[in-house]
């Protein structure tokens, strides 16, 4: 095992690394359910850095969702704008705190994901629906351009 000299952005290499290894080699038998598991890695930890940090942010290194795989009509309803930076907060916020939902196709095969952000008093001020693929690709966007855009933040 090998040491992280960077944890942020070596952990979601790390994990997309997994991910596309996983992908190539074997088909979980819960794909979708190994995906949400990447996705917390890949969505939550850039996150957390583009909302703690002074450097540039997401919507100024990509100018629109469209550049991540996802258009308008997958944002049911939204507080804030349709940043790249607030989309991705509230998909973080969504899948962190389990408020994500299935849709199905007639073989009972997860075809697509709805995930909200939930306030405190249960209202879904966030709704985002997405395929399955679109979740894999919007995720790996996002780990790309962390790690291509991230400091050295041992440094």
């Amino acid at each position: 095992m090998y040491d992280y000299s960077d944890f942020s952005k070596d952990f979601v290499k790390r994990t997309k690394e997994n991910m596309e290894c996983i992908e190539q080699t074997i088909k979980p038998k819960y794909e979708t359910t190994c995906l949400i598991n990447m996705c917390l890695g890949l969505i939550a930890v850039p996150d957390q850095f583009l909302c703690h940090s002074s450097r540039k942010g997401a919507d100024e290194i990509f100018t629109n969702i469209s550049d991540f795989g996802l258009c308008d009509s997958n944002i049911i309803r939204i507080r804030g704008d349709k940043s790249v930076e607030n989309v991705l907060h509230h998909l973080r916020n969504g899948l962190m705190h389990g408020h994500i939902e299935q849709q199905i196709d007639d073989r009972k095969q997860i075809v697509g994901l709805r995930i909200k952000d939930v306030d405190k008093k249960g209202y879904a001020h966030t709704v985002i629906e997405l395929s399955v693929e679109q979740l894999r690709k919007f995720a790996l966007a996002i780990a790309d351009a962390y790690c291509e855009t991230s400091p050295n933040t041992n440094e």
